[in-house]
């Protein structure tokens, strides 16, 4: 009888060890899981439904130093990213283009201005006709056409973007660096195709009308 009840024991032992060991294994996938999912990398990317018309003559570099340097008629657009997650991720490919062509379009970066406006404020005056009470804002466009977004960040862009008077459409995108599953950039230049995009087409066919037009001079009565 003793030695039914030894095997017994030995038995319950056993199944208690068998049970600890698949729930100490559970736990340390429970937590590589969680590890692995904190760690993704993920980004959460916003960028404006429409574009806004700026006026020539209503943005330019300037501060109290220095005589205003404006530009020509342009769109402008925003771009607001969310890095949550723990690491830097890079992007690259930034470009804004003609979805027909394909063929790039002149935009505003830090390194595309002349050497003497890097290092200033670029403003746009929000209400250009009122001359009594300006009101300006300052765009915040990138130094170039990649760079990082910051772990645990937020990055918000102004992009300048100088399109062709005849132009009916306009494309915006850049990469990440993130390996795509399934969806390609269709309208990648480049070899690197297959990493994460993100981008919008614009139809801007009436751009142009939609800028105010010049008024006639006042003739004086003689």
């Amino acid at each position: 009888m003793n030695i039914w009840m030894d095997q017994l024991k030995v038995l319950q032992i056993e199944n208690m060890l068998t049970i600890a060991s698949v729930v100490i294994s559970a736990i340390a996938l429970i937590v590589s899981i969680a590890v692995a999912w904190s760690n993704r990398k993920t980004l959460n990317v916003n960028i404006s439904k429409d574009l806004t018309v700026v006026e020539a003559g209503t943005a330019f570099f300037a501060d109290n130093n220095s005589e205003p340097a404006s530009y020509d008629d342009a769109l402008l657009l925003t771009m607001e990213v969310v890095n949550p997650s723990p690491k830097d991720i890079a992007f690259f490919d930034l470009r804004a283009f003609n979805p027909t062509t394909n063929i790039n379009v002149n935009f505003l970066t830090r390194r595309s201005t002349a050497l003497q406006h890097r290092t200033l404020p670029l403003w746009m005056a929000v209400d250009p006709d009122n001359e009594k009470d300006p009101k300006l804002t300052e765009l915040n466009i990138p130094d170039a056409n990649h760079g990082i977004f910051k772990a645990n960040s937020f990055t918000r862009f102004s992009i300048l973007i100088f399109p062709g008077e005849s132009s009916e459409k306009l494309g915006f995108s850049f990469k990440v660096a993130m390996h795509a599953k399934f969806r390609k950039d269709p309208f990648a230049i480049t070899s690197r195709k297959r990493f994460k995009f993100h981008g919008v087409i614009y139809d801007i066919s009436s751009w142009k009308q939609s800028l105010p037009q010049s008024k006639p001079s006042e003739q004086k009565s003689t």
